[in-house]
Protein backbone atom coordinates (compact mmCIF):
# COMPACT_ATOMS: atom_id res chain seq x y z
CA UNK A 1 0.00 0.00 0.00
CA UNK A 2 1.03 3.56 -0.81
CA UNK A 3 -0.19 6.82 0.66
CA UNK A 4 1.16 9.74 -1.00
CA UNK A 5 3.45 7.98 -3.06
CA UNK A 6 5.40 6.63 -0.23
CA UNK A 7 4.93 2.89 0.53
CA UNK A 8 3.37 1.95 4.21
CA UNK A 9 4.38 -0.23 6.59
CA UNK A 10 2.15 -2.61 8.49
CA UNK A 11 0.74 -0.97 11.13
CA UNK A 12 1.61 2.69 10.52
CA UNK A 13 -1.30 5.15 11.75
CA UNK A 14 -3.12 7.24 8.79
CA UNK A 15 -5.20 10.22 8.88
CA UNK A 16 -8.98 9.42 8.84
CA UNK A 17 -10.22 10.28 4.81
CA UNK A 18 -6.77 9.74 3.58
CA UNK A 19 -6.81 8.39 0.03
CA UNK A 20 -4.29 5.07 -0.17
CA UNK A 21 -3.68 3.03 -3.33
CA UNK A 22 -3.49 -1.06 -2.95
CA UNK A 23 -1.05 -2.02 -5.08
CA UNK A 24 -1.93 -5.57 -6.43
CA UNK A 25 0.48 -7.83 -9.00
CA UNK A 26 -0.11 -11.24 -10.15
CA UNK A 27 3.02 -12.49 -7.60
CA UNK A 28 5.09 -13.59 -10.39
CA UNK A 29 5.75 -16.60 -11.21
CA UNK A 30 3.80 -18.53 -9.40
CA UNK A 31 3.74 -22.16 -10.83
CA UNK A 32 4.14 -25.23 -8.98
CA UNK A 33 3.81 -28.82 -10.08
CA UNK A 34 0.46 -30.73 -8.99
CA UNK A 35 0.83 -33.86 -7.07
CA UNK A 36 -0.44 -37.28 -8.15
CA UNK A 37 -4.04 -37.79 -6.68
CA UNK A 38 -4.43 -40.71 -8.62
CA UNK A 39 -5.84 -43.10 -5.55
CA UNK A 40 -7.24 -40.14 -3.60
CA UNK A 41 -10.94 -40.48 -2.44
CA UNK A 42 -12.77 -37.46 -4.38
CA UNK A 43 -13.05 -35.53 -1.37
CA UNK A 44 -9.69 -35.77 -0.16
CA UNK A 45 -8.77 -34.87 -3.78
CA UNK A 46 -11.34 -31.96 -3.88
CA UNK A 47 -9.51 -30.65 0.06
CA UNK A 48 -6.09 -30.73 -1.81
CA UNK A 49 -7.37 -28.79 -5.24
CA UNK A 50 -9.29 -26.31 -3.23
CA UNK A 51 -6.28 -25.65 -0.69
CA UNK A 52 -4.00 -24.94 -3.77
CA UNK A 53 -6.69 -22.42 -4.81
CA UNK A 54 -7.49 -24.72 -8.20
CA UNK A 55 -10.82 -25.11 -9.78
CA UNK A 56 -12.32 -28.34 -10.11
CA UNK A 57 -13.29 -29.36 -13.94
CA UNK A 58 -15.37 -31.86 -15.20
CA UNK A 59 -15.73 -35.03 -12.82
CA UNK A 60 -16.24 -38.06 -15.33
CA UNK A 61 -18.03 -41.06 -13.86
CA UNK A 62 -15.93 -44.33 -14.60
CA UNK A 63 -17.51 -46.86 -12.48
CA UNK A 64 -20.27 -47.47 -10.14
CA UNK A 65 -19.35 -46.13 -7.13
CA UNK A 66 -22.11 -47.67 -4.59
CA UNK A 67 -20.90 -49.06 -1.79
CA UNK A 68 -17.14 -47.30 -2.01
CA UNK A 69 -15.96 -44.11 -1.77
CA UNK A 70 -14.87 -42.93 -5.48
CA UNK A 71 -11.27 -42.73 -5.53
CA UNK A 72 -8.82 -40.75 -8.65
CA UNK A 73 -8.49 -42.92 -11.38
CA UNK A 74 -7.07 -40.07 -13.83
CA UNK A 75 -6.79 -35.90 -14.12
CA UNK A 76 -5.80 -33.90 -16.25
CA UNK A 77 -3.31 -31.75 -16.05
CA UNK A 78 -1.49 -34.79 -15.32
CA UNK A 79 1.30 -35.84 -12.14
CA UNK A 80 3.83 -33.39 -12.05
CA UNK A 81 2.96 -31.09 -14.81
CA UNK A 82 3.09 -27.10 -13.78
CA UNK A 83 0.03 -25.54 -13.17
CA UNK A 84 -0.96 -21.98 -11.44
CA UNK A 85 -3.71 -20.85 -8.63
CA UNK A 86 -7.30 -20.96 -10.44
CA UNK A 87 -6.08 -22.91 -13.08
CA UNK A 88 -8.70 -26.08 -13.58
CA UNK A 89 -8.43 -29.83 -13.24
CA UNK A 90 -10.31 -32.56 -14.41
CA UNK A 91 -10.64 -35.83 -12.83
CA UNK A 92 -11.82 -39.50 -13.64
CA UNK A 93 -13.08 -41.00 -10.54
CA UNK A 94 -14.68 -44.61 -9.59
CA UNK A 95 -13.94 -47.76 -7.51
CA UNK A 96 -10.46 -48.61 -6.53
CA UNK A 97 -8.71 -50.66 -9.41
CA UNK A 98 -11.14 -49.61 -12.34
CA UNK A 99 -9.92 -49.41 -15.41
CA UNK A 100 -10.53 -46.52 -17.74
CA UNK A 101 -11.89 -47.26 -21.13
CA UNK A 102 -9.81 -46.53 -24.09
CA UNK A 103 -12.17 -43.69 -25.47
CA UNK A 104 -12.18 -42.00 -22.17
CA UNK A 105 -8.23 -42.46 -21.90
CA UNK A 106 -7.86 -40.34 -24.78
CA UNK A 107 -10.78 -38.14 -24.26
CA UNK A 108 -8.51 -34.97 -23.33
CA UNK A 109 -5.61 -35.50 -26.11
CA UNK A 110 -8.53 -35.74 -28.71
CA UNK A 111 -10.04 -32.28 -27.32
CA UNK A 112 -6.45 -30.64 -27.93
CA UNK A 113 -6.00 -31.36 -31.54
Amino acid sequence: MRMGGAHLEPGVKVPKGSVIDLIVMDGGSSEFPIMDLTGYELEDAKVYLFGANLNIGQIELVSDTLGAPPVILKQNPGPGENIRPGDVVDLWVGKPGTAIPDELLNADDQEED
